[in-house]
């Protein structure tokens, strides 16, 4: 579980990053949804990237 976190808050700083360094106008409702998506994004790829870490790890105990 504390690996999850780890790479959720990595791929949503990430993501978030590249979002905003696109954005022409700063504005503080789409800063604040994109931050709610980013972190949506961001467990989806933890979720991924954890399950196929354990996948491995499970093959190979095998």
């Amino acid at each position: 579980m504390k690996r999850f976190i780890q790479f959720t808050v990595i791929y949503s700083i990430i993501i978030f990053t590249i979002f905003l360094i696109q954005l022409t106008e700063i504005n503080f409702y789409i800063i604040i949804k994109t931050l709610v998506g980013t972190i949506i994004v961001g467990m989806i790829f933890a979720g991924i990237t954890v399950f196929i870490k354990t996948m491995l790890r499970n093959s190979k105990n095998k």
